[in-house]
């Protein structure tokens, strides 16, 4: 279990996770008529390498409500009709589906909370995102040194909270034991996972995946700033 690669797209088993992959591209395809979506992000077991045929989607669905201010988008469909259409889009699917819906309009994006702008950072379907990242990284222009600093590693923390969720699933997987058979004593535990494969302890691997977050982040915000 590494952490030396931010994404991977492939199954447990090691094959193309092309089933899941395609189904969020049919779906972002749909979509794309409504003038307030942006795009739909990627999160867990499906970006990082260990996901099943069965495993669940976790997903973002990312829109703009400052385009459709009405509450009705230019091309006259109805916001809950574009979230309609992603959640029929899902429906018969193996694995159950976990749709967040987050608004990043200019103004959210500009928010404190970090949880906000997060997502942006993530796997993002489609061409729209490369406008908000530059957007964020505009702001960011805006403030202190020492502000931006605190920003970054917020939105890296946030970005790795997912990952630290998912290392158990992970270890658990990759050396076929569960934590429950070994509950109070972790360190006996970790033992019996280093024996079967398991590579890094928890710790060890939020450091990494902190650390390739913060790379991302930094890689985006350099690129758009030039681009300026």
């Amino acid at each position: 279990m590494s952490a030396e690669k931010l994404f991977n797209f492939r199954t447990f088993n090691g094959e193309v996770n092309k089933k899941a992959l395609d189904k969020i591209r049919n779906v972002e395809k749909r979509l794309q008529c409504f003038p307030s979506f942006v795009g739909i992000a990627v999160r867990g077991s499906t970006t990082r390498g260990y996901s099943t045929e069965f495993s669940d989607l976790d997903l973002v669905l990312l829109y703009d409500s400052s385009v459709c201010s009405t509450g009705t988008d230019d091309a006259g469909h109805s916001f809950s009709f574009m979230l309609m259409v992603s959640e029929h889009g899902f429906s018969d699917s193996i694995g159950s589906v976990e749709m967040k819906k987050k608004d990043i309009s200019p103004q959210r994006l500009a928010a404190e909370v970090p949880i906000i702008p997060a997502d942006i950072f993530r796997v993002v379907t489609g061409t729209k995102i490369a406008n908000y990242r530059k957007l964020y990284s505009e702001y960011l222009s805006t403030l202190t040194a020492e502000q931006r600093s605190m920003h970054l590693d917020s939105l890296a923390r946030e970005l790795m909270v997912d990952d630290s969720l998912g290392w158990k699933k992970m270890a658990e997987r990759i050396s076929g034991i569960p934590m429950s058979d070994y509950v109070g004593e972790p360190n006996l535990y970790w033992d019996v996972l280093k024996a079967n494969g398991v590579s890094a302890p928890r710790n060890v691997y939020e450091e990494e995946r902190l650390r390739l977050w913060q790379a991302r982040i930094e890689k985006f915000l350099k690129q758009k700033l030039q681009q300026k």
